[in-house]
Formats: structure tokens, C-alpha cells, sequence
């Protein structure tokens, strides 16, 4: 008894029932960090709260004459509060009235246990969080893609001037949400690491002129004039994540198109170095836009982080340059720029790539002529939105005035039908 008594972790004490100590061990002390000498003269149930908690205990104690386990806070003699549980058994002589009680000190597990429900709800909290943008960027883009569809019909109707410019807004509006919802998404898929990359041939040249093409006619509306300095001896078939590459075009041109005003925007591709099998390339994309302050430029990479002009406002989430700075940085790039306000900026990014092989048409994929205006064939379309069954079925028909369409609703409708039909598209 007296070496479990003396060598206990536990505080073992025996006081009476005012909570004057008559007996303890070294563990006691160490608990309330008072010394010896202290903790005899005072009254130990002084440093037991709240008071509501220690009046529960004696009552209890009292009345049962035992407590198990009982959760209590312990005050020590520097201010410093320990969570413990106490098991105590009343002890009655002729000369003595009072209890032994065993105090617990279970702080740490305690702080562990709360840790462990605090990782547990913030783990929680980023799985609601990202289903819910999950959720709520596919409820968005559904309508969008409606609003876009019809906008895209509108203005191929006759319409006068006015009408013209009202629909082109609606549309240019539309596109402009739409590039938040989808930078919103996949800004989340970046946090969540949710972002895989592909190893696949693609053709850069290609992947560049057409990007040229596409984003011809946002710098012809501005009167810029975009062009690609690309060396005839940078290889054309790379392997790499072709989507993810052009994501990162698109961003960082369309930023350069978008803060430029005249002049000029460029794609610059220049080797690095190259290695057996391999080409490190560095990518840059320059214009003569409004620059950006030399305070700010450390700052553009960051989440809604966004270029402000004293005279205009730019649309946009502030997440294009992050999204870009992310997508370089997992596949083992680096991305950096230099401006000069009023003069222009340079976004500039590198990447190392396998020298890929030519790319060739499956022999066993037979290539089907395309439609002509005047064609005549059967189209089954499922899709589950009323109004994106509109715009599909409108859409197609002016395209083609002879195609015979039927929607499905779901996907069981249209197994359904396709065991009584047989369809060309």
C-alpha cells in the first residue's frame, strides 16, 4: 500500500469533509503545485470548481458514501486550471470523519480528445464545403448554359440595332458568370487535391495556333494585334496534360487581351535546354496593357486577388492567375512576371516535357463524313433540363433542317426507346 501510495501518478489524499488534508502523496502536491507546507493549511476543496461542481461532489459523496470518476476543475497555485476526474470513498472512525479520494489528472487526454473533434468537424466542414460548390457551380452552369443557348439563338434572328446590343450583353454577361462559376470549381478542386494530370501526345503547334484563332476575335474587337512566336525546332508533339496547358493559355491571354487597350499581345515559346527524350520550354505571354504596380506584382498570384483601376472596374473572380500559378506548380513549373505600370506586363512560365510521338488516327476508329446542310438522320438527345432540351433541339434545327430529333428525359427513357428505334446520332 505504501509504495503504490508514494509512487502513484495519481494525487492520493485523505482530508475531512471541510477538505482539510490529513494524509497525501508527492503526486498531490505536484497537482496543485503548492508545497508540502501549503497545501496543510489550507482547505483543499477551495481549489475545486466551480462551486456548483464541488457542492455535487460532497452531496454525492455524502449521500452514496463513494464517487467514481466524477469530472472536475482543479485550480493550482500559478492560476492555471487542470481537467481531472475523482473517485473517493467516505472513512468513518470514532475519532475521524472524512474521505480518500483519488484525483486524475486528465488534461492532455482531454486536449487530444477535443483535437481529435476539432480535426473530425473541420474535416467535416471542407467535405459540406465541397459539396456544396460542387453542387451549387452544376445547379449555376445548368441554367447559364440555358441563358447562353437562347442568347445564341436570339441573335441569329433579325433584329434591330438595339435589340442586337441588348441580347449581345446577355450573352457577354452570361459568359463572364460562367468563367466565375467554373474558376470557383476549380479552385475548389485544386484545394481539395482533387486535380489529376494526364501523360498524353499532343500536337503544341497545334495547341498554340489554335488558341491564336480562338482569341483572334477578342483582340480584333479591341484592335489588338496578337501573335505567336513559335521556332520551327521547338518539337510539335510533347507528352503532357494538353487540357491544363491551354487552361493556362487561356488565363494568361485573355488576362493580357483584357488589360490591353492598344498595341500588342504575344506568345513567346523558347528552349531552355533539352535532354534525351525530353525539352525544358519556357512560355511567355506579353503585352503593352496597363501594367501593374510594382507593390502589387507579388501579390496577382494570389486567390481574388484583382488588378483595380482608378477609371474602370475588370470583371472576374481574381482566381485566373492562382488557378494558373497552381496548375504550373503540380506538374514541377515555376510561373513569375514583370511589369511596368502604363507600359505593360510579361507572364512568364516553365515546364519540362517528354518529346512525345507523332500522332496517328486509330485504324480502327472509321472516320464518318460530317453532316452537310442538307442531310436528313435521326438524332436521340437525353438530357434531363426542359429549357437545355430547348436549346439543344433549336440549336440543331437551324443547323441542320432536315434532322429528325427525339428526347429522352432520363437515361432509362432512352434505353427504352432505343429498344423500338435505331438512330444515327
Amino acid at each position: 500500500y505504501q509504495d503504490i501510495f508514494n509512487n502513484s501518478k495519481d494525487a492520493i489524499y485523505i482530508c475531512n469533509l471541510e477538505g482539510r488534508l490529513v494524509d497525501f502523496n508527492q503526486a498531490t502536491f505536484e497537482l496543485f503545485a503548492f508545497s508540502e507546507e501549503e497545501l496543510l493549511e489550507i482547505e483543499v476543496h477551495d481549489l475545486f470548481h466551480t462551486k456548483e461542481k464541488k457542492r455535487e461532489l460532497l452531496y454525492a459523496l455524502v449521500a452514496n458514501e463513494s464517487v467514481a470518476d466524477f469530472p472536475i476543475s482543479i485550480e493550482q497555485k500559478n492560476g492555471k486550471t487542470r481537467q481531472c476526474l475523482i473517485s473517493a470513498s467516505i472513512i468513518k472512525t470514532a475519532e475521524f470523519m472524512g474521505y480518500s479520494g483519488i484525483i486524475r489528472d486528465i488534461t492532455e487526454q482531454q486536449k487530444a480528445g477535443d483535437l481529435r473533434k476539432a480535426r473530425d468537424i473541420a474535416r467535416q466542414s471542407a467535405k459540406m464545403k465541397e459539396q456544396f460548390i460542387a453542387n451549387i457551380s452544376h445547379e449555376m452552369r445548368t441554367p447559364m448554359n440555358a441563358i447562353l443557348g437562347m442568347s445564341n439563338l436570339v441573335i441569329q434572328t433579325d433584329l434591330d440595332e438595339e435589340q442586337h446590343n441588348y441580347i449581345s450583353s446577355i450573352k457577354q454577361s452570361s459568359e463572364i458568370l460562367l468563367g466565375v462559376v467554373n474558376d470557383i470549381l476549380q479552385i475548389s478542386e485544386i484545394q481539395n487535391g482533387k486535380v489529376k494530370f494526364e501523360n498524353k501526345n499532343f500536337d503544341l503547334h497545334k495547341l498554340l495556333n489554335n488558341l491564336i484563332n480562338v482569341m483572334q476575335y477578342k483582340a480584333k474587337e479591341k484592335d489588338i494585334f496578337l501573335e505567336l512566336a513559335l521556332p520551327p525546332e521547338i518539337p510539335s508533339i510533347l507528352k503532357g496534360d494538353k487540357l491544363r496547358v491551354n487552361q493556362v493559355f487561356f488565363n494568361l491571354v485573355g488576362n493580357a487581351v483584357k488589360f490591353t487597350d492598344s498595341g500588342h499581345v504575344k506568345i513567346i515559346v523558347e528552349q531552355l535546354g533539352a535532354f534525351e527524350g525530353g525539352v525544358h520550354l519556357k512560355f511567355t505571354v506579353e503585352d503593352t496593357g496597363i501594367g501593374i504596380p510594382k507593390d502589387k506584382l507579388e501579390s496577382v498570384f494570389e486567390s481574388f486577388s484583382r488588378v483595380r483601376s482608378k477609371d474602370r472596374i475588370f470583371e472576374g473572380t481574381g482566381l485566373g492567375l492562382a488557378i494558373a500559378k497552381n496548375l504550373i506548380e503540380l506538374q514541377g513549373g515555376k510561373i513569375g512576371a514583370t511589369s511596368e505600370l502604363g507600359i505593360g506586363s510579361n507572364f512568364f512560365f516553365d515546364l519540362i516535357f517528354e518529346v512525345g510521338e507523332e500522332l496517328e488516327l486509330s485504324t480502327d476508329i472509321q472516320q464518318e463524313p460530317a453532316f452537310d446542310k442538307d442531310a436528313s438522320f435521326n438524332l436521340l438527345l437525353v438530357e434531363d433540363h426542359k429549357m437545355n432540351q430547348l436549346v439543344a433541339k433549336k440549336t440543331l434545327e437551324k443547323q441542320w433542317e432536315n434532322i429528325k430529333i427525339t428526347i429522352a428525359n432520363d437515361g432509362l427513357e432512352a434505353i427504352a426507346i432505343l429498344e423500338k428505334e435505331v438512330f444515327d446520332i
